[in-house]
């Protein structure tokens, strides 16, 4: 878990000095224009959406909240995976150690009792 957080952390770090870069140097949604008119920079962009749908489905499935989810959401869409790096580093925070926990979020109290499949054996919950 030490790991997942320093490398999130760094992520992070990484994520907020390029955004700055990009601010001070770059020339505003002008050049998004032209990324996209780019085949690879299209493509580049359905990758990156993509990919925000994705992590926005494991919010919305682990956040017992749906006004949370959908500001989450929102958040995902405007800030980009700066602000995955910080759910992450909260979700890792709010685990305490606990796997099941950062992956399922309070869903992990529901599942315990049920029996799962873990690389072909039964695996009886608590």
């Amino acid at each position: 878990m030490r790991t997942a957080t320093g490398l999130t952390l760094l992520g992070l770090v990484v994520m907020t000095v390029t955004i700055m870069y990009g601010f001070r140097s770059g020339g505003g949604w002008a050049e998004v224009g032209d990324i996209v008119a780019l085949p690879w920079g299209l493509a580049t962009m359905i990758d990156i959406y993509v990919g925000f749908a994705l992590f926005c489905g494991w919010v919305w499935y682990r956040e017992p909240s749906r006004t949370a989810s959908v500001l989450w959401t929102l958040g995902v869409l405007s800030l980009g995976n700066w602000l995955t790096c910080l759910y992450v580093l909260i979700a890792l925070g709010r685990s305490r150690g606990d796997w099941r926990r950062f992956w399922l979020g309070m869903r992990q109290r529901a599942k315990s009792g049920v029996n799962e499949v873990r690389v072909g054996e039964v695996v009886h919950g608590n």
